[in-house]
């Protein structure tokens, strides 16, 4: 039966997703400001930018550039500066090496549909609500209604319990199953949580917010599950058994005219919790060390989902690819007497030692949010 508190709810919604703002969207701005007001708007943009994620790269380089020329040019003596020179025509040697552009557009390819799939897999309540208040419309009203919000509450309770296994701040946003036994709304419990509404009005204050997600019988039954497969939270799937089994029933009280109708509600029940299996696989299972050791990369399912990734779950490695590069361009870039020029400021130099360099840090731009990165999804469900 629908569980208690859904009696005096009069919409199965949830959801709001345009409630919350998503990844940067520039397209807009750029395309209605003119042909060359929108190209320049576009390369100034800071916000969410390649220069924002490697401007720290560029001044470290350059502080390194011009602790190494003041070396060369007044403190190396006549033999230092010669093995110097030296050693930048050896350097310039390898510095035009093309293979890891290739391999870094490589890596940026796997993490770009990375970033695409993790999209794709998010569930979203509004496709099994649309097919539920078809169906589930007939005999009773009153008695549908609940078995309607009762549905749609463990949907939303199997998403919940999956989230918090794989984000702190999920975790920290809906708390214990013991917090999700309360009438209030969950962002009305922290001061984090109030931050998250984004000045909209509070989500119990709309029709069809569903009181409570958990009810005392099913925190127990949650519980003891948990307790038996050996992890802190129970099975996420769980929920969506009891969803199905709700459907069945409502079956049997002649709420289902057909079995089309059931069919197609067990169809979507189903959809959700296969894809909420793709976000656990696609954070369980990571890129390839192979891959990672080529490029700085930070590929949590997390930042997808607006909250911070816990730790065991980033991969952040330190790049032999790209740090090499940009050891080998900061010696390569000197200029020595053998020139006959001598520039104070290596622009072209600049450009191309940091031209892989945003490459690599493509993947730590597109990946999942805990309100850091600035391109990354935003997703709530309360």
């Amino acid at each position: 039966m629908a569980g208690e508190g859904d009696k005096d709810v009069k919409v199965s919604s949830g959801v709001s997703p345009t409630s919350f703002p998503m990844t940067i969207i520039y397209t807009k701005k750029v395309t209605t400001s003119g042909y060359y007001g929108g190209f320049f708007q576009f390369l100034c943009r800071w916000k969410g930018s390649v220069y924002k994620s490697v401007w720290k790269d560029v001044l470290l380089w350059l502080l390194s550039y011009y602790i190494l020329r003041v070396t060369y040019t007044g403190i190396l003596s006549e033999e230092g500066r010669k093995n110097f020179e030296d050693m930048v025509l050896y350097f310039r040697s390898y510095d035009g090496i093309r293979i890891l552009v290739f391999l870094l557009g490589f890596y940026v390819s796997i993490v770009a549909g990375r970033w695409w799939e993790l999209w794709k897999a998010i569930p979203w309540s509004l496709d099994p609500a649309t097919i539920v208040a078809t169906y589930l419309r007939s005999g009773d009203s009153e008695m549908a209604l609940n078995y309607r919000l009762a549905i749609m509450r463990y949907i939303h309770l199997g998403v919940i319990i999956c989230m918090q296994t794989l984000s702190t701040r999920a975790e920290r946003h809906f708390g214990e199953l013991e917090d999700l036994l309360d009438e209030q709304c969950p962002s009305c419990r922290s001061a984090e949580g109030k931050a998250s509404h984004h000045g909209t009005p509070c989500r119990s204050d709309e029709p069809g917010y569903i009181p409570r997600m958990l009810t005392e019988e099913e925190k127990d039954i949650l519980e003891n599950l948990g307790r038996l497969y050996g992890s802190k939270k129970p099975p996420y799937w769980i929920p969506m058994v009891w969803a199905c089994r709700l459907a069945e029933d409502a079956m049997r009280a002649g709420l289902l005219d057909t079995n089309l109708g059931l069919q197609s509600i067990i169809s979507e029940i189903r959809g959700v919790r296969t894809r909420l299996g793709q976000c656990r696989d696609m954070e369980n299972i990571n890129i390839p060390l192979v891959y990672t050791q080529l490029s700085k990369s930070e590929t949590s399912w997390e930042r997808c989902y607006n909250y911070d990734a816990k730790s065991s779950s980033v991969i952040k490695v330190v790049t032999m690819g790209c740090y090499t590069w940009w050891i080998v361009s900061l010696i390569a870039s000197q200029f020595i007497e053998q020139d006959g020029l001598d520039i104070y400021f290596p622009v072209f130099s600049v450009l191309q030692s940091h031209k892989g360099k945003g490459k690599g840090k493509k993947p730590d731009t597109n990946g999942v949010n805990h309100k850091k990165y600035p391109t990354d999804f935003h997703r709530l469900y309360e």
